[in-house]
């Protein structure tokens, strides 16, 4: 079930990014950028939270590489929706300090969470993060509506092979050892009697 979900979040990332890509060759109603938006933020949100749900350790600063994700992709939908939210960008000091702040941070927390899953010595995970790391600076750079769905594609693409190569080969570990420690406990018990 858990491998079924994994495949099914990353599916919806990659059409989330599908859809998202005719952003930029298409007039669309606000209410339908919105919706886009909005796709693309929830299926960001579940691809990384399963992703760090089934990895074996934990992290804090996973938590505020999420929160920063979130700041990201709600910026985007600003930039992209309301005309008002441009003009406060360019109009300002501190406005744009602020949203640039936003950005430098999550890139630092990208190239955090890559340091994390390189931990794991998995390259599929490496991968991921190394994609994640180049949305960002694309993100800093503001040049992330062009290639950014592209590298998101290619991120869930790499964690559906993950999902089918390593992540049962998880759960085989957990359950022969849960198995070995039940005979053991077994063991234990018998002898004692």
């Amino acid at each position: 079930m858990k491998k079924l979900t994994g495949i099914l979040i990353a599916i919806f990332l990659i059409i989330a990014n599908l859809a998202y890509l005719k952003i930029n060759t298409h007039d669309f109603t606000v209410k339908r950028l919105i919706f886009l938006n909005m796709g693309i933020l929830i299926s960001d949100l579940a691809f990384w939270i399963f992703l760090y749900l089934n990895l074996k350790k934990r992290n804090f600063v996973i938590f505020l590489f999420l929160i920063f994700l979130v700041l990201v992709d709600l910026d985007r939908m600003n930039v992209q929706v309301f005309l008002e939210y441009n003009d406060m960008v360019t109009g300002g000091i501190i406005f744009p300090t602020v949203i640039g702040a936003v950005r430098l941070a999550y890139l630092f927390v990208s190239v955090y969470f890559f340091f994390f899953l390189s931990d794991f010595k998995n390259f599929l995970l490496r991968i991921a993060g190394i994609l994640n790391i180049i949305v960002a600076v694309l993100v800093f750079i503001e040049f992330d509506n062009s290639f950014a769905p592209y590298l998101k594609i290619i991120t869930a693409a790499v964690y559906i092979l993950y999902i089918f190569f390593f992540l049962g080969k998880i759960k085989e570990e957990k359950t022969e050892k849960k198995e070995e420690k039940n005979e053991n406990n077994t063991e234990k018990n018998n002898l004692t009697i």
